[in-house]
């Protein structure tokens, strides 16, 4: 009987470590794809940008990685659209018969090219001002728990506080 017992006090001590208190954090998951970065937070993804937007920006740390995300999406919608209007104007030509303008194709080119380490930029200050915002919610979570073995009024017995 008393192997029983010490046997069932050991698996409880040892259970007390994983069972915490049920916290729930708001973090940000971070999950790589096919297709690029994914940001899920309860299981929901979050990449139409506003939900995005919305969520870290209630991190004040969060105001000089936001301006610089802004800046890099602008600059990359620019010369995004506008090498897709070149492309799209020269593709239009070809169905009219017309030879396409290789200038214009070329300089489509380096505009789409100028717009690539802009979105590259852009996804690499989402990507920090995401952690910046989950490390923010560590910080401030109260999930420490505290655990007391000692003698009380009723006997022998571990006390957890969260």
């Amino acid at each position: 009987m008393k192997k029983q017992l010490l046997i069932i006090f050991g698996i409880l001590l040892f259970s007390i470590n994983f069972a915490k208190a049920q916290t729930i954090k708001d973090t940000i998951q971070i999950r790589k794809s096919t297709f690029g970065t994914i940001y899920l937070k309860d299981g929901k993804s979050l990449n139409t940008g506003r939900k995005l937007h919305k969520l870290i920006k209630s991190n004040p740390e969060n105001y000089s990685e936001i301006t610089i995300i802004k800046t890099n999406w602008v600059f990359a919608t620019i010369f995004g659209g506008a090498a897709g209007y070149i492309y799209g104007n020269q593709y239009a030509t070809r169905y009219r018969r017309s030879s396409p303008d290789w200038v214009s194709l070329s300089a489509a080119t380096a505009l789409f090219g100028l717009s690539i380490p802009f979105e590259i930029g852009r996804a690499k200050h989402i990507k920090k001002a995401v952690l910046i915002y989950n490390k923010g919610l560590m910080e401030t979570s109260k999930n420490k728990t505290l655990y007391n073995f000692g003698i009380s009024n009723n006997g022998i017995g571990v006390k957890i506080a969260f």
